[in-house]
């Protein structure tokens, strides 16, 4: 499961326009979080729209060249306290430390994301990905470094 970060940023980053063929998510209602499945479709199997219920929506989906789908089912789950303290605590403890002389400043604040992988263990055999929004909060310069962001 992947769950995408739901919380407003204090202080986002501006990202460049991403141009690609990507099937593009609505950001999740207010204490709701979008959670990202991804599955095997056997060969044959029905991929229309219609065929899923409302609160699940087929976001992608890639032809294996056995005639399986790799899909990707997208649905809003209730953001529990425990899902919310999650991704608070994994954004910040993300920190980006650059020097400024060896970083272009253009290609590090272009990207504002970053993804948080929870192993698999005994009581949860499957891993979860947290999608975490970057903010300005999370980056700071190496010491030395005159200025500060």
């Amino acid at each position: 499961m992947i769950f995408v970060d739901p919380h407003p940023l204090k202080e986002p980053l501006l990202n460049k326009a991403i141009i690609d063929h990507s099937t593009w998510l609505d950001p999740a209602m207010p204490g709701r979080c979008i959670c990202l499945q991804v599955a095997v479709a056997a060969k044959g199997t029905d991929l229309k729209a219609n065929r899923f219920s409302s609160e699940h929506r087929l976001a992608g989906r890639i032809a294996k060249l056995n005639g399986e789908h790799a899909v990707v089912i997208a649905h809003d789950i209730a953001l529990t306290t425990e899902l919310s303290s999650r991704f608070l605590q994994y954004r910040s403890e993300t920190k980006l430390t650059y020097n400024v002389d060896d970083v272009n400043r253009v290609q590090l604040f272009d990207t504002s994301r970053q993804t948080h992988i929870v192993l698999p263990t005994a009581i949860d055999p499957n891993p979860i990905m947290f999608d975490i929004a970057i903010t300005y909060e999370n980056i700071r310069r190496s010491p030395g470094d005159a200025d500060h962001y």
